[in-house]
């Protein structure tokens, strides 16, 4: 079953994060560089270590991830572990930033759940009414066929209150006027 919008959100602009030199920021100086995120955990250590190389302060060995942007919902902490970084930016890029709704329910400690994206992802709908009448629809519920003629317009579906009803199954994450289904 799909939803009614595209089921996958495409970005303005690929995740990356800026790895900041805590040596320069400590002594009162910005330097850092902006770092592709959807790539080998190895390449991303290897652009940090690159980046502190060019620092003005000897042996400037401490990082942080002071900005980032491209990841959609989730929240990066400023010492976020790289694989986590690199394994969110890989699902963003092969699922749009409807995969950090996923990383937000699942978390980030077994990043085996991550891989689990696509047997638990139902949709996006604007509302839970229109996936209850979308779900309604694909099950082949038609209330003309259900009662009879004379019947039909005394007789409707609460889709809104169905919607709640069958969410209250589903693991249902709203951002702006997007909602998004999981199943358990």
């Amino acid at each position: 079953m799909e939803g009614t919008h595209e089921q996958h959100e495409h970005l303005n602009h690929d995740p990356r994060i800026y790895a900041a030199s805590l040596a320069d920021y400590n002594n009162g100086n910005l330097h850092g560089r902006w770092i592709d995120a959807n790539q080998d955990p190895n390449d991303i250590h290897a652009e940090i270590g690159d980046m502190l190389d060019t620092s003005k302060i000897p042996g400037a060995e401490e990082w942080a991830i002071h900005d980032y942007e491209g990841f959609g919902s989730f929240r990066l902490s400023e010492y976020e572990s790289i694989d986590t970084v690199a394994r969110i930016a890989q699902g963003i890029a092969e699922h749009g930033t409807v995969f950090t709704h996923w990383v937000d329910h699942v978390g980030t400690t077994d990043t085996d759940s991550l891989d689990h994206f696509d047997e638990h992802y139902l949709g996006t709908w604007d509302n839970l009414s229109d996936y209850a009448e979308q779900l309604l629809d694909d099950l082949g519920v038609d209330l003309d066929h259900l009662v009879p003629g004379w019947l039909s317009p005394y007789v409707s579906i609460d889709y809104e209150q169905l919607g709640n009803d069958i969410a209250s199954d589903l693991y249902v994450s709203e951002h702006g006027s997007e909602t998004h289904l999981f199943q358990p």
